[in-house]
């Protein structure tokens, strides 16, 4: 039995070559569901581990030492590798101090495998906005599995003190899953005074707090480990039992069952709803289906399925998974961060695959192989280093770029966003005026702000999307119209936006469309149609000749401040991809044409301020060496100050009649 038992299972390696396939798709195709590869790696490691484990007990090998020195050989030289990867390439490429803080900020946790707290107390929603520059997100999940290594041999010791039997370990982690899957599930409250004690030391934990650390933290991921270690004890249990598997008699419910299980991954990848807290009950599914599959191909060896798995391509890259797993974010990080339009060519991840491949390659033949016949005595100088290396990393300083800093200065002072309102009020006293919109509103801000000093007048922000208003925002225009000091309102927004998210950019709220007034549209035609019903809405609340509706400015294929910033440090693959006003009008033709309907039912004043960005027909995002724009699609403030003009003169008609 134990010759059979403990064999290499080599489907494992195809499973991992699914799960990084999964992680790799997610971030840079469509399949948005293929994070659940992570819900994959998890299952198989606690298999693993449990599978080590158990042959180490009846060896009589097993100790304290010898397990995490396992741990250590396996996991940390490659790791340790990668992180020094990711510092040097922040110190020589991020000139954005926040960009740079937030590495060196959770290396100091990450040095003791609890940077999965840092990404908490950021509230960073792993499906939102996932920004490039974070090169180091990825690896909460090796936080959560070395949490995971410290505390099962001390669970095990515990349960098998005096006996050499597993029973005890198998009904305490048992016991110890249902409390992570009721946690998970909502059932009780998760235990914040973790979270309290590393990730908000200071301050209120926020319910964006509590929803990312469902996903990222180990007490609601400890089941899917654990899953993995009691199908190991279950599969032992059944080698126990029968000397002699003959695999003949199940084969054809074993290959029909393997296809069930295959496909339940699939789908959960290709459907799973990443606008939905993740791990759910739906996670449950693919973590089942991935433990039986490997309880399948323990006991049932062979076939026709197993020849698939065994095929060289799936091997290679189930073996090379863990350097996959390092490097595949980082390396895109950094061709996202210096090139922002990276990923628009097919042949810019062709590129990409080809660089993660060699990089993981090296890693993999050079570190991963070498390092796992260390002793006791190296592993701890190996641990040693990664400590210090991460420990002291935290305190870096802030780097220099290479080129010119006077002119890097001159691109971020030009390219700035427009501040808070400092002159803001609620309750106006004289005559004012409203803006209301999203973060294109707020561009306006300090152009308004200095217009309402020059006229001696109030200016009132209503922030968030005229698209999505709620009651009382509704409740709060009605009453701020009719005030006899009312002249007039201005409605900014990224109107398109709210039809479809930009296929070419990560989606802020996790999902393509927006929900309007409590219906979700599941496809661009429907998105539409809300759009036009949620329009007229509006129009019904604010509608007036003192209205003045900002249509959208251009949007580039790129990030213009940041990206002409790498062009100057010699950073840029390519040139910059130009627009045109008449793809402009192309990209926001539906939208003008609901304005245009909407004109010959309700009195407003629309403004374009493309004619003034796109003079000569080509949209300019650099003027006289001034940055127009602060990224994509946001104007600078200097770029307000290009298209003010055309507001103030509506705004004096408004005012002074």
């Amino acid at each position: 039995m134990q010759k059979q038992f403990y064999r290499r299972i080599s489907e494992i390696d195809a499973l991992r070559a699914i799960a990084i396939i999964g992680v790799v798709g997610s971030h840079v195709s469509s399949l948005h569901g293929g994070f659940l590869g992570v819900d994959i790696f998890f299952v198989i490691s606690g298999y693993v581990i449990m599978l080590s484990t158990l042959q180490h007990q009846e060896n009589g090998t097993f100790s304290l030492a010898s397990f995490y020195n396992r741990r250590i050989r396996r996991i940390i030289p490659p790791l340790l590798c990668a992180s020094a990867f990711i510092y040097f390439a922040t110190l020589f490429l991020f000139v954005d101090n926040k960009d740079f803080s937030f590495i060196i900020d959770s290396y100091k946790l990450q040095s003791f495998f609890l940077h999965n707290y840092y990404f908490v107390g950021k509230s960073l929603n792993y499906f939102q906005g996932l920004t490039e520059a974070k090169l180091n997100l990825h690896l909460w999940s090796i936080a959560v599995e070395e949490q995971f290594y410290v505390v099962f041999p001390l669970l095990l010791v515990l349960a098998t003190y005096k006996t050499k039997h597993n029973k005890f370990f198998a009904v305490l982690i048992g016991i110890l899953s249902i409390f992570s899957i009721v946690i998970m599930l909502g059932g009780i409250g998760q235990p914040t005074f973790l979270i309290k004690a590393l990730a908000v030391p200071e301050g209120e934990i926020s319910s964006s707090t509590l929803r990312v650390s469902r996903y990222y933290l180990l007490y609601t991921r400890f089941w899917q480990l654990a899953l993995g270690v009691c199908a190991c004890l279950l599969t032992h249990s059944i080698f126990k039992s029968n000397k002699e598997i003959d695999c003949s008699k199940i084969s054809r419910a074993n290959n029909f069952l393997i296809f069930i299980n295959f496909s339940t991954i699939a789908c959960s990848m290709f459907f799973a709803d990443i606008t939905k807290a993740w791990p759910n009950v739906l996670s449950i599914l693919p973590s089942v289906a991935t433990a039986v599959l490997i309880m399948q191909f323990h006991i049932a060896n062979g076939g026709f399925t197993s020849t698939i798995l065994n095929a060289r391509p799936i091997q290679t890259i189930g073996k090379l998974s863990y350097s996959l797993y390092l490097y595949h974010w980082p390396i895109y990080g950094i061709f996202k961060y210096t090139n922002s339009d990276f990923g628009q060519y097919l042949y810019d991840y062709a590129g990409y695959l080809i660089v993660l491949f060699l990089v993981s390659l090296f890693s993999y033949v050079v570190i991963e192989k070498k390092t796992q016949k260390i002793n006791f005595k190296y592993s701890m100088v190996i641990l040693v280093v990664f400590v210090g290396f991460h420990y002291f990393s935290s305190y870096a300083d802030t780097p220099k770029p290479d080129v010119n800093i006077a002119t890097i200065d001159r691109v971020v002072e030009t390219g700035r966003y427009s501040g808070i309102c400092k002159s803001c009020t609620s309750t106006p006293t004289k005559d004012f005026i409203v803006l209301w919109g999203d973060s294109h509103a707020q561009a306006l801000v300090e152009s308004l702000e200095r217009y309402c000093l020059l006229n001696e007048l109030d200016l009132v922000q209503l922030k968030g999307a005229p698209m999505i208003p709620n009651k009382v925002s509704h409740e709060k225009i009605k009453s701020l119209m009719v005030q006899p000091h009312f002249k007039g309102m201005i409605l900014a927004a990224r109107w398109s936006m709210y039809i479809k998210f930009p296929d070419d950019e990560p989606e802020e709220s996790g999902n393509r469309y927006f929900k309007f007034n409590g219906k979700m549209p599941h496809n661009e035609l429907e998105a539409q149609d809300v759009f036009s019903e949620s329009f007229n809405n509006l129009l019904e609340t604010v509608a007036g000749e003192n209205v003045l509706i900002l249509k959208q400015v251009p949007r580039f294929s790129f990030f213009p401040k940041k990206d002409y910033i790498m062009q100057l440090r010699g950073l840029r693959l390519r040139p910059f991809k130009k627009k045109t006003i008449e793809s402009h009008m192309q990209d926001h033709a539906f939208v003008n044409n609901v304005f245009d309907l909407s004109r010959k039912e309700y009195p407003f004043v629309i403004v374009d301020p493309a004619p003034m960005l796109c003079p000569s027909g080509e949209c300019k995002w650099l003027e006289d060496s001034t940055m127009l724009y602060k990224d994509d699609d946001h104007l600078s403030i200097y770029g307000v100050e290009k298209i003010f003009p055309l507001i103030e003169e509506q705004l004096d008609t408004f005012v002074k009649g």
